[in-house]
């Protein structure tokens, strides 16, 4: 639930270096291999139950690489991944200075602190060029079966760090999610 908060400090770690493309492989590998799918058969139809969406937890590496201070030398891009949830940590806040958690995230206009690697990335299929990360990171969760408004995505920023933060859709209360699921369903 916290850093170092038990007997344990850790149960997995590692570190990656090399390319941007490399960096953002390995850190959905990485969200991969220390998160679970669940999955649950209703009728004729299997659904995929997973702890964080693939394309939100990509989405949100995306901006993290491609927005981040590369001028703070010494910092970081980290994933952390807690029992209820997974945090993204990028140097560097809004590029305006503003503070995300204060505005309409389905109005920020789309500003890249370094759009060559933006560029790279949007010829490498892994953004768009619209500035639709954020939108797209809530709506994919909006559209998983367990979804509910508590569980929904949190963006925070001050002036030097970038936070998204994913709840873990499978952790405690997930019958209360199904069953708002199964209501979903029957509408």
């Amino acid at each position: 639930m916290d850093k170092a908060a038990g007997t344990m400090d850790a149960l997995d770690d590692k570190e990656f270096t090399g390319s941007l493309v490399v960096l953002l492989e390995n850190g959905l590998d990485f969200v991969r291999t220390n998160s679970k799918v669940k999955w649950k058969k209703t009728g004729e139809e299997r659904i995929e139950l997973p702890d964080y969406p693939r394309r939100s937890v990509l989405e949100g590496l995306v901006n993290a690489l491609i927005h981040r201070q590369y001028l703070d030398l010494g910092s970081e891009v980290h994933i952390d991944i807690f029992d209820d949830r997974l945090e993204i940590y990028s140097p560097g806040g809004m590029c305006d200075g503003s503070f995300i958690q204060e505005r309409d995230i389905n109005k920020i206009p789309s500003k890249r602190r370094n759009p060559v690697i933006a560029d790279i990335f949007n010829r490498l299929k892994y953004m768009e060029r619209r500035g639709s990360g954020f939108k797209k990171i809530q709506s994919v969760y909006q559209s998983q079966y367990l979804y509910t408004d508590r569980l929904s995505p949190q963006f925070y920023s001050d002036k030097e760090n970038f936070i998204l933060t994913l709840k873990n859709l499978n952790y405690e209360g997930a019958e209360k999610g199904a069953e708002k699921g199964a209501e979903k369903g029957a509408e």
